[in-house]
């Protein structure tokens, strides 16, 4: 499964969402636990604007 996060707004820095993401993925969101089980988990960071 790839899932792509788009985001827009003024003075994003793409380290810092990517940080913010990697949280979520490893530590807080139970889905992506269990997608991770059955199957590989990408990502990818858009910045809109």
């Amino acid at each position: 499964m790839h899932l792509i996060y788009e985001f827009s707004g003024e003075g994003l820095e793409e380290e810092k969402l990517k940080k913010a993401i990697d949280l979520s993925q490893d530590r807080y969101c139970g889905v992506s636990a269990v997608y991770r089980k059955a199957m590989p988990l990408t990502y990818e960071v858009r910045i809109l604007g």
